[in-house]
């Protein structure tokens, strides 16, 4: 059996972890997406081949 230390030590991990999951998925939720254009991308000539 745990004692009562073990079992907060175990219950404040466990709210850590959920808060990270929360927080991770609020800010992937809020971020905008935007393209990626490498520098000099645009002034390529398009492959013909």
């Amino acid at each position: 059996m745990l004692t009562d230390q073990e079992k907060r030590s175990i219950l404040v991990i466990c709210i850590l972890f959920l808060i990270g999951l929360v927080a991770r998925y609020l800010y992937l939720k809020n971020e905008t997406s935007t393209v990626y254009t490498p520098a000099g991308i645009e002034h390529l000539e398009p492959n013909n081949e």
